[in-house]
C-alpha cells in the first residue's frame, strides 16, 4: 500500500514520473517521499512539482532545528526556512508529516540529544511520524567496537557479543542505550498527545519547549 523511494534519488524528473504513474494507476495509492537535502535553488522547485503526488513527506530532522546542515548537502537557515514553509503548506493542505535523522555514526551521538529528544521535537512541531536511521545494521559484529566508521545500529546480536557480555542466552537481539533512549522517546510522545487531549496544546506547550 505504501511505496518508499530513498532520499539519495537525484532525478527528480524520474521520480515525478513514477509518482504520476503510480496516481494513475491507482489514486489510492498511498506515496512517501524522504527529502533530505531542501535547498531553494534546486531542490523545492522539484518537491513542489511532485507535491500534487505525494501523500506522505518525511524531511530530515534539521528542517526544524536551528544551525547549519552539512550532510549529505550543505544548506542554510534560509533553505531551512522555506522548507518548512512548504512542509507546513503541505499539511495545511492535508498532507501527513513525518520527520527523519540520519546523522551519524549514531554511536558517537548522545542518546538524549538524538533520540529521547526526538518525540519531543515531533510533538512541538505537530508531526505525527517519526523515523531514523536505522534500527540494525550489524555488520557482521564489527558494530561492537566501531566507533568511526558508519554505526547507526540500535540493537545488536548476541552471536557477536563480546565474551564477557553477561546476556540472557534466550534473547538473540541486545537492545543499545540508544534503543532505550528512542522507545521511552516514542512513550514520551504519545504521553504528550494523550495529556494535550485532556488539558489543550495551549497549558502543554509552555512544559514541554522547556525541555
Amino acid at each position: 500500500d505504501k511505496l518508499l523511494f530513498d532520499e539519495k534519488i537525484p532525478a527528480y524528473q524520474a521520480l515525478y514520473e513514477v509518482l504520476a504513474e503510480l496516481k494513475s494507476i491507482d489514486p489510492e495509492i498511498v506515496t512517501f517521499v524522504n527529502p533530505v537535502p531542501v535547498r531553494r535553488d534546486r531542490d523545492l522547485p522539484a518537491l513542489r512539482k511532485m507535491a500534487p503526488l505525494v501523500d506522505i513527506w518525511a524531511p530530515k530532522r534539521d528542517v526544524y532545528l536551528p544551525g547549519e546542515t552539512g550532510w549529505p548537502y550543505p544548506y542554510g537557515e534560509a533553505d531551512k526556512a522555506a522548507g518548512r514553509e512548504f512542509f507546513e503548506s503541505e499539511r495545511a493542505h492535508g498532507k501527513t508529516l513525518w520527520i527523519y535523522q540520519c546523522d551519524g555514526p549514531a554511536k558517537r551521538l548522545p542518546p538524549l540529544a538524538y533520540y529521547r529528544s526526538f518525540g519531543w521535537q515531533a510533538w512541538q512541531n505537530h508531526i505525527t511520524g517519526l523515523m531514523v536511521w536505522n534500527y540494525n545494521d550489524t555488520a557482521d559484529g564489527r558494530c561492537w567496537s566501531d566507533l568511526k566508521g558508519g554505526d547507526y545500529t540500535m540493537i545488536y546480536e548476541l552471536k557477536y557479543a563480546p565474551e564477557h557480555l553477561h546476556a540472557d542466552p534466550r534473547e538473540n537481539l541486545i537492545p543499545a542505550r540508544r534503543w532505550f533512549a528512542w522507545r521511552t522517546s516514542m512513550q514520551d510522545f504519545m504521553l504528550l498527545e494523550m495529556a494535550t487531549t485532556k488539558f489543550g496544546r495551549s497549558r502543554i506547550f509552555p512544559i514541554a519547549a522547556q525541555v
